[in-house]
């Protein structure tokens, strides 16, 4: 029998396997033949994906497979690892197994893994479609090693591994390997038990996947919440506060390739009330050498929201009262600061420590709201007597200099107009105020970035070219495991980040460029 390390070799092979052959996550109803129909009802996280290639997904995939991992035949490398982990302890049938012989024929079209807690050893195990069920088993007893236990539960035999108590059997017509626990599970739901492919909110959520998706990620909130309540009582209450009603709440993260890209793609129902927007206009505008360019909407409202829901939880201290009373003493209130404050963004540049500089570029819609908060932080500050404090050398506010607590570059708080810059480094500071010289949006790889989201909205953006430099100055060039990286990290060109709406679920998207 497979040693628990075999038998994650095993299953991450088959991720990979994924990978370089998968044909989308699909949506829709769940069929008797799908994983999901061996999964428990209550597993709050479950993984699925086609195994089987077809069309231009296969192409898709085989493309970028070779790109990043530069080999000319991907497939026959990954086949060639898993032969070797599968020979690498002596079995009892003496047979020298391989992947075209002993599962290729029998290896169907899906596979899944199921969890069905979040601490510790929870129960788990990996579903894969079988073509041919006597071939299956076939495999597993050849697979058997000294030491491995014959054992069976309502009529459905397994074996158990002597070592670690991995188990391994057919149940229906699937292939299952996990714990023990969780293999008489899937024989539960097989027997009659209530499975996650019935039930509604794991299919609405699977709808979501978009088209040509190699692997899905769901999790169900109100199952994550069950499981908190039982083992941790605090956390489950963090949850609640932060999305509110759990029931029928999902998450579902799906995995697409293209031929020059990766991109992952987050959609839920829950906690409507903060959603990614297109901040591209504000993101644009930052320098050209931005390696990093990121926004958050609304953030004087996301705050205040974030606040309410907090008290509303009863977290301890935490109210708007007890907040504007102690703001009062600098003639301020929790509404003063928020009503300021709009879309945020913020951007970082430099090419090593001595360059490293950034500034958050805060808009709003009230110009007085805007000066009247500036102006009693700069008050502020400079009646606090404390050194290294100034005017601002660009708008209205202040500048702290103090190379022991903040460093080399200076910190700027400042406005102009309703635009609040808070700056590290003068350059930087100077350059979100004006938004002159060279920007993003004429940035190639920027526009590269905008153009993969398709019409989704922007909100945020990595160069990887220019962060892999800046890490190679710092000192990471030094790593023996970075510089083996190195190679492949000079693939990826770019990160991108997005959003938009699929009826009652916002979506999110990052995608990776990747080049030759």
């Amino acid at each position: 029998m497979l040693s628990r390390a075999r038998v994650l070799v095993l299953l991450l092979a088959a991720a990979a396997a994924l990978a370089i052959s998968a044909c989308g996550g699909g949506g829709g109803e769940v069929s008797s033949d799908d994983p999901a129909s061996l999964a428990p009802a209550d597993a709050p996280i479950y993984v699925q994906g086609t195994i089987r290639p077809h069309g231009a997904t296969k192409t898709n995939v085989e493309a970028l497979a070779s790109t990043i991992s530069g080999f000319g035949d991907p497939t026959a490398q990954l086949t060639a690892l898993l032969d070797r982990s599968l020979n690498d302890t002596p079995n009892l049938s003496g047979k020298h197994l391989s992947f075209a012989k002993d599962i290729d024929p029998w290896l169907g079209d899906r596979a899944g893994v199921f969890v069905e807690g979040l601490s510790g050893n929870p129960p788990a195990a990996g579903i894969v479609q079988s073509t041919d069920t006597r071939a299956t088993k076939q495999f597993i007893d050849d697979t058997k090693q000294k030491g491995d236990k014959d054992r069976s539960y309502k009529g459905v035999d397994y074996l158990v591994d002597g070592t670690d108590g991995t188990a391994a059997g057919v149940v229906g017509d699937f292939l299952v390997v996990g714990n023990e626990q969780a293999f008489k599970d899937a024989v539960d739901v097989s027997k009659g038990g209530d499975s996650l492919g019935d039930q509604s909110d794991f299919t609405n959520a699977v709808d979501q996947a978009p088209s040509g998706s190699l692997a899905d990620v769901y999790v169900g909130l109100q199952q994550v919440s069950d499981t908190l309540r039982a083992q941790d009582p605090a956390n489950a209450k963090s949850l609640e506060a932060s999305i509110g009603d759990t029931s029928g709440k999902t998450v579902l993260g799906s995995l697409v390739p293209a031929k020059d890209s990766l991109e992952l793609d987050l959609a839920t129902n829950a906690n409507q009330n903060f959603q990614l927007s297109d901040l591209s206009k504000l993101i644009e505008t930052f320098p050209s050498d931005s390696f990093v360019a990121v926004g958050i909407p609304n953030l004087g409202a996301t705050v205040s929201k974030t606040i309410d829901q907090l008290e509303k939880a009863g977290v301890s201290g935490i109210s708007k009262a007890a907040i504007d009373q102690q703001l009062s003493s600098a003639g301020l209130s929790l509404d003063d600061i928020t009503s300021a404050l709009g879309d945020l963004g913020v951007f970082v540049e430099g090419t090593d420590k001595a360059s490293l500089q950034g500034a958050g570029v805060i808009t709003s819609h009230s110009s007085s709201n805007v000066k009247n908060l500036i102006g009693i932080l700069s008050s502020l500050a400079t009646a606090s007597g404390q050194p290294g404090i100034s005017r601002a050398q660009v708008g209205n506010g202040f500048r702290v200099t103090d190379p022991q607590q903040i460093g080399r570059q200076s910190l700027t708080v400042t406005s102009s107009g309703a635009k609040i810059v808070i700056g590290y480094g003068d350059q930087a500071t100077k350059q979100a105020l004006s938004s002159g010289g060279g920007t993003l949006a004429d940035d190639p790889t920027y526009k590269q970035a905008v153009a993969a989201l398709g019409g989704n909205g922007l909100s945020g953006f990595v160069s990887l070219a220019k962060v892999f430099q800046l890490a190679d100055a710092l000192g990471a060039i030094r790593d023996p495991g970075y510089q083996q990286a190195r190679p492949y990290l000079n693939r990826l060109s770019y990160a991108a980040i997005g959003s938009g709406k699929s009826g009652d679920f916002s979506t999110s998207k990052v995608i990776v460029g990747v080049h030759g």
